[in-house]
């Protein structure tokens, strides 16, 4: 069972790298960041928020406010992110968002007192540092990178640092699976305030976009779908499920091979690719948080229950 849940886990990552570069294809054949991330916040609360609307009838009264956060954070992530990727690199963006663990560790630190570990600390400066070398180390140098790009990815990753902060206040007596799909419901309520779905240019959907180097071309409606089903509804279907069978702390390890593989995808589709430098700096990123969410997960086993 733990060999399946590891496996859905991985499908969750590789799901989930396709966003960007997927993303990046409509928005370059017309269609509006926003429009596209409202869009396929309102397909995720059709499809995963269909078992919940009972539980949002059944929230209590300290519940509703962390469920309203959670769609909140959710649909400034999509926001955030569908714009992040217009400006920068799909990889340089990814990379910046996984720096959550951080933090949330500094979170952790700060509110609840959790100790932080002297490897994980020095791990923060490694990671920290390896994102510094892919902010500067561009073919063109930092003036080739987007400052208001980096923004908006510091920005979604700032949106998912809250959703794990915010997660453990959602209602405790439904499935992991039903509370998502509650904040996917808040978070529609959330795109609809921003983007209503009559200001949406629906007749744009028909029409036809690049599939980059694959060759050939798409209308811009199954680029949304694939989002919305491919990245959004089986990604968290498969999360919820592996993550029961083999704990956050492993499936968050696992997860990290969403930025490497969606470097990998955004190099065939789109032709980005990464500089020496940037490789290197996105490798030491990685390691960092890696040894950030491994030594909090062994201290978190080893610390004394209530301590």
């Amino acid at each position: 069972m733990r060999g399946f849940g590891y496996l859905l886990v991985v499908i969750t990552a590789l799901s989930f790298s396709t966003n960007g570069p997927v993303s990046r294809l409509a928005i370059d054949a017309g269609l509006e960041p926003r429009d596209l991330a409202a869009l396929r916040m309102y397909g995720a609360a059709l499809l995963l928020g269909a078992g919940a609307v009972g539980v949002l009838r059944r929230l209590r009264r300290h519940e509703i406010l962390p469920t309203v956060a959670f769609g909140l954070v959710i649909s400034m992530a999509l926001f955030l992110y569908s714009d992040a990727v217009t400006r920068i690199d799909v990889a340089v963006a990814l990379v910046i968002i996984y720096l959550n663990p951080l933090t949330v560790a500094i979170w952790q630190r700060i509110v609840h007192g959790e100790r932080l570990p002297a490897a994980a600390r020095l791990a923060m400066v490694l990671a920290l540092g390896g994102v510094a070398a892919m902010v500067f180390g561009a073919s063109g140098g930092i003036g080739e990178i987007s400052g208001i790009g980096i923004v908006l990815a510091f920005g979604t990753m700032l949106c998912a640092s809250a959703q794990v902060v915010i997660a453990p206040s959602l209602p405790r007596d439904v499935s992991p699976l039903r509370r998502t799909g509650a904040g996917l419901i808040a978070g529609a309520v959330v795109a609809f305030v921003a983007v209503p779905p009559w200001t949406i240019p629906w007749h744009t959907l028909g029409d036809a976009a690049s599939l980059g180097n694959l060759g050939g071309e798409a209308a811009i409606g199954l680029l949304v779908l694939w989002t919305t089903i491919v990245g959004t509804a089986i990604p968290y279907l498969a999360l919820v499920a592996g993550t029961v069978r083999i704990g956050p702390g492993a499936a968050s390890v696992v997860t990290m091979i969403e930025p490497v593989a969606a470097a990998i995808i955004a190099w065939v589709l789109l032709g980005q690719s990464l500089t020496a430098i940037q490789i290197a700096g996105a490798a030491t990123a990685l390691i960092g948080i890696l040894l950030v969410e491994l030594a909090r997960n062994r201290y978190a086993m080893l610390a004394p229950v209530g301590g």
